[in-house]
C-alpha cells in the first residue's frame, strides 16, 4: 500500500505599518518572497480603521510597526492592542533605544524592539524567531 504524506504549510499573515511607501514595498516584496502574507498600512489611522473592522485581529500572526509614524506612534498602536486584551506578537522598529521605547508602554516584555538600521534578513529572522516563540534582543 502506498501512503502519501502532504506537507501543508500555512502562510503567516503579518501587518506592516510604516509611513514610508518605499520601505513598505521593500519589506512586502522581501517577506512575500519568503512565504509570508502581508497587509501593509501607511499610518496609525489606517491600522485603527483595520482594527475597528477586525477587533480580534483574527488571522493575523504578527504586527510590525515603525515607531515614528506621521500621525501616531507604534507604541500607541501596541498599547491599543494590549488594552483590548489581545496577545499578539508585536515588533517595533525604531531609531530610539530599547529603553526609550520600553518606557512608553505598560508591558514591554511582550514587545520586540529592533534598533534601526536593520537588514531585511535580520527582520525576517526576528519574525521567524518571534513566531516560533523565541525571544531575542538586539
Amino acid at each position: 500500500m502506498l501512503v502519501r504524506c502532504l506537507n501543508i504549510v500555512t502562510m503567516r499573515k503579518l501587518i506592516l505599518i510604516d509611513d514610508n511607501k518605499d520601505i513598505l514595498a521593500m519589506w512586502k516584496m522581501y517577506l512575500e518572497k519568503h512565504g509570508f502574507d502581508l497587509l501593509t498600512l501607511e499610518s496609525g489611522s489606517d491600522f485603527e480603521s483595520y482594527f475597528e473592522s477586525n477587533p480580534s485581529l483574527e488571522g493575523i500572526d504578527c504586527i510590525i510597526s515603525d515607531e515614528s509614524l506621521k500621525d501616531d506612534l507604534g507604541t500607541n498602536l501596541y498599547q491599543m492592542v494590549l488594552d483590548k486584551g489581545i496577545s499578539i506578537p508585536f515588533i517595533i522598529i525604531s531609531g530610539y533605544s530599547r529603553e526609550e521605547i520600553a518606557s512608553k508602554v505598560k508591558s514591554p516584555e511582550k514587545l520586540q524592539i529592533l534598533k534601526k538600521p536593520i537588514s531585511l534578513q535580520d527582520l525576517k529572522d526576528v519574525i521567524d524567531q518571534t513566531l516560533g516563540g523565541e525571544t531575542i534582543v538586539y
